[in-house]
């Protein structure tokens, strides 16, 4: 099984290189525990 998270965290990587937006990571991470919670 794909780690959704890792998967998420790379595309997120792709979007932002230079890692400007920490906020939207802490995002992602909540949105990402909340998706393996729910499964």
């Amino acid at each position: 099984m794909f780690s959704t998270t890792r998967i998420l965290k790379l595309h997120l990587e792709q979007l932002n290189p230079d890692g400007q937006f920490p906020l939207i990571v802490t995002l992602h991470e909540e949105y990402a525990s909340a998706l393996s919670r729910a499964c």
